[in-house]
């Protein structure tokens, strides 16, 4: 039996029905600024019946994404961004190093993080607007580093 899809995966297919799939709602912050600020009303709902109209209203939002063209490759990329952003935990921060050598600090630290939540070298790289030898790289160093 297949996996259940997640709200994204939904979104993405033009498959969210409000009646099946509204406790989906709950979950992770969707990357569509829209489609997050209909999610957080119903996160904030006092009663169910409340989340039912949302999750309504939410399936018809759904439609209306879709029907204003496809998603174009700047939009996928800057969704994909931020679901990156919302599956990374925190991210340590060191004051000693330099504005270069922080960013590639930081960098390392996304990619190992998303690399522990699951995502794959060919998915981080876009996200993280780097090449995957560069990410691949990244990994070895973190792998390393922690080794010490």
């Amino acid at each position: 039996m297949p996996a259940a899809k997640s709200l994204v995966e939904h979104v993405r297919q033009r498959s969210f029905r409000s009646r099946r799939h509204h406790p989906l709602l709950s979950g992770r912050a969707l990357p569509w600024p829209e489609l997050a600020q209909i999610q957080s009303w119903y996160v904030a709902a006092t009663s169910d019946a409340e989340r039912r109209e949302i999750g309504r209203q939410f399936e018809k939002a759904v439609q209306e994404f879709h029907a204003d063209g496809p998603v174009t490759a700047e939009e996928e990329l800057l969704a994909l961004k931020i679901e990156a952003i919302l599956a990374m935990g925190p991210v340590q921060v060191n004051l000693d190093l330099s504005r270069s050598e922080s960013a590639v600090f930081t960098r390392r630290q996304c990619a190992e993080q998303l690399r522990l939540a699951g995502w794959k070298v060919a998915k981080i790289a876009p996200a993280l607007e780097v090449s995957a030898t560069t990410i691949r790289s990244d990994l070895a160093f973190m792998r390393s580093a922690a080794l010490e």
